[in-house]
């Protein structure tokens, strides 16, 4: 079975997939096509009409029911991002952004500084949580990517590039800022302080290439006003969205997201570990899974960084039976449990129940009780770039 480990196999595999999924999406929006139904890749019509708005002037964040359902939450800097995407044809920009989320992934997570037949694992394992990302045509493969390609940027010391996917990930989605906090595992802050600082000026700055700066700054006003609003009560596949379907009754959202940070940041007192490679790895899978548990938008598609995460603690730990057990019941209600291979039932009590969250917060505390009160693991050896 060595050939399932070989990354020539793997990298084809993404692709088709990528391609796959969004023929089958395109064909079915021309098949299904009403104005009544919802669209198949509306999220991609989201990013996609989101450059023609910024080129116009229009407020990014206005509601454009005759183009595509919801609002557009994301940077201006993302919209500069999509102009390539305007100008194909849907069939062609689906594939192609579907791509984008599925091969920077892949190579993430094959320049992992771990064996080769762990990479291959966490490759395959994490497949049917991109699936379900890319056919919502969401960004979430290309967050999750930047955040592991951080790590691995800090991993092989490349200080200058340690902070560009730090901050292309924060202006696709807010939370994607939360790897920098991997930088303490760097042996030259500074040098990556002040990089940082030239990426995002850079990033910040690159809607200016197509609008004024009066324009600008209008849409991040509007921007600010959109998130202001968008802190609703609502159920989510969070740690809230679980505390109301268990506890049915409103979460006490500002306390719980103080332990959550406060959990967070525990284990980084424990300086002595951070020569630890699989206690580095383990913390990034922490920060990953906390990424999705905390964010109160959280959705099926944005599980694809969880799961990164889980597999990534997974590796980097013990194979215990506790470990395995875990896993398991992480592998069923995020893969399985919302699939046609269960009863409908078992479906619905799934989501009533936010069991996909749960079974990912049960791994994050496992996972902070192993950063926080366990011995360190055996050191695992830096693994070449590539195989």
């Amino acid at each position: 079975m060595r050939y399932l480990q070989e990354s020539r196999l793997i990298f084809c595999f993404y692709a088709l997939l990528a391609i796959a999924v969004s023929v089958h999406k395109y064909v079915l929006d021309r098949v299904e096509h009403d104005k009544k139904s919802p669209r198949h890749y509306n999220n991609y019509l989201i990013f996609k009409y989101s450059a023609k708005h910024l080129l116009e002037g229009k407020n990014l964040y206005a509601s454009y029911p005759d183009e595509y359902d919801d609002l557009y939450k994301y940077s201006p800097t993302f919209a500069v991002l999509m102009l390539p995407f305007w100008y194909l044809p849907d069939a062609i920009g689906l594939c192609l952004w579907n791509l984008l989320n599925a091969i920077p992934l892949f190579l993430a997570i094959w320049l992992m500084p771990i064996p080769q037949e762990k990479r291959a694992l966490v490759a395959w394992l994490v497949l049917p949580e991109l699936i379900i990302n890319m056919q919502n045509a969401q960004s979430n493969g290309l967050v999750a990517a930047c955040m592991i390609m951080t790590f691995v940027a800090i991993e092989h010391r490349k200080w200058e590039f340690t902070a560009l996917p730090i901050a292309l990930s924060a202006f696709i989605k807010i939370f994607g800022v939360l790897s920098s906090i991997l930088a303490v595992f760097s042996k030259n802050r500074y040098k990556v302080m002040i990089f940082g600082a030239i990426w995002f000026a850079l990033w910040l700055g690159l809607p200016l290439l197509v609008v004024p700066p009066s324009s600008l700054i209008a849409q991040y006003e509007n921007w600010l006003t959109l998130l202001k609003e968008d802190y609703e009560t609502l159920r989510s596949a969070s740690v809230y969205g679980c505390w109301l379907a268990w506890l049915e009754n409103e979460p006490p959202r500002m306390w719980l997201t103080l332990i959550g940070v406060a959990a967070l940041l525990l284990p980084l007192t424990r300086i002595k570990k951070y020569e630890n490679l699989n206690f580095r790895i383990t913390y990034l899978g922490f920060l990953m899974i906390w990424g999705v548990i905390f964010n109160h938008r959280a959705e099926s598609p944005t599980f694809i960084i969880a799961i990164c995460g889980v597999m990534l603690w997974f590796f980097a730990q013990e194979k215990t039976l506790l470990n395995v057990v875990l896993l398991a019941l992480a592998l069923f209600c995020t893969a399985i449990l919302p699939s046609d291979l269960v009863p409908k039932s078992w479906t619905e009590y799934g989501w009533k129940y936010e069991l996909k969250a749960l079974s990912c917060i049960l791994i994050w505390l496992k996972a902070g009780y192993d950063l926080i009160l366990k011995s360190a693991q055996t050191e695992e050896r830096l693994a070449p770039s590539a195989a």
